[in-house]
């Protein structure tokens, strides 16, 4: 019984397949072009190529040294956050905020002398904005970045007088400032394209003579300070590396001085050194570092202010 079945079953596939095979396979018509479309065709593309053909491995080679060229860094370029991490830049944003309100509080206090203090302090905050503008890793105000680095720039210009315009001015940008730490968006600026000015840099040095002076220096007046304060001493430490490398900027007098850029490079070089002493809590070597913070403050000093 079961062979006939198998017979059976042999023959209605055979059948089936035959069936199969002679039908007709469906498939698209082929498109038909007007003459306009025609034209912007050539007949034959190999026909207008000029040289020889490129081999595969040439190819390769062109598309690994384009890369290359593309990505490579000159020697200006660098990275925001080997100079200063997210959270010290989001972490000095907050203590400028509180250093306005108090100025900002009362009319006669800013006109007293504490637009002095916002006018550096503005300026701070658009080298900050800046910084988290370009900045290479994820941080906090980053789409706002710009706008705030405008608005903190131009009222830190409004600040160079003691006036009620200069006032209105710095409330208004320290409001916007308050508003962003809320979770609130900056916005647009008023004219986007315009190019922003530079910082001034007198102001930065102001910055720059406060964290040695009030901050890093007293610190490191023994071991058991240095290990209570060495999270601040970081803090600063960074920010002296992110300033230090500001202030090279090309459009600034002597941008292209080379004995002026080696100095800029030399207390670069040591903030980062602090910094790393503070984060391996090495006090001798805290100490080394900020003696070369000194060193290359005191004689860029002697060559270029006096």
């Amino acid at each position: 019984m079961l062979l006939p079945r198998l017979i059976f079953a042999l023959v209605l596939l055979l059948i089936s397949s035959d069936a199969l095979a002679k039908e007709p396979l469906q498939r698209a018509h082929p498109p038909s072009w007007s003459q306009d479309v025609l034209d912007a065709f050539f007949d034959d593309a190999r026909e207008q190529l000029v040289g020889q053909r490129p081999s595969p491995t040439s190819i390769n080679t062109i598309q690994l040294s384009d890369v290359h060229k593309d990505t490579a860094p000159s020697a200006e370029e660098f990275r925001w956050s080997d100079l200063v991490d997210a959270d010290t830049l989001t972490t000095e944003v907050k203590k400028i905020n509180i250093a306005l309100l108090e100025v900002l509080s009362k009319p006669a206090v800013f006109k007293g002398g504490g637009n002095r203090d916002c006018r550096r302090d503005f300026c701070m905050l658009a080298v900050l904005f800046r910084s988290i503008a370009n900045f290479d890793e994820e941080i906090r105000w980053q789409k706002s970045a710009t706008t705030m680095q405008r608005k903190c720039q131009q009222a830190s210009d409004f600040c160079k007088v003691a006036s009620d315009q200069s006032y209105a001015s710095a409330l208004k940008a320290q409001q916007l400032l308050g508003d962003l730490l809320q979770g609130q968006m900056a916005g647009s600026s008023d004219s986007p394209n315009q190019p922003i000015p530079l910082p001034d840099r007198p102001l930065l040095m102001q910055r720059m003579e406060m964290a040695y002076q009030e901050s890093i220096s007293p610190s490191l007046s023994g071991a058991r300070e240095f290990r209570r304060k060495k999270t601040d001493i970081s803090h600063e430490a960074q920010l002296l590396a992110l300033l230090a490398q500001v202030i090279r900027h090309e459009n600034y007098e002597f941008g292209d001085d080379e004995t002026y850029l080696e100095y800029t490079n030399q207390l670069k070089e040591a903030s980062q050194s602090l910094h790393r002493a503070c984060q391996d809590g090495i006090y001798e070597a805290a100490r080394t570092a900020a003696g070369k913070i000194s060193q290359s403050c005191s004689e860029c000093h002697e060559g270029y202010r006096g």
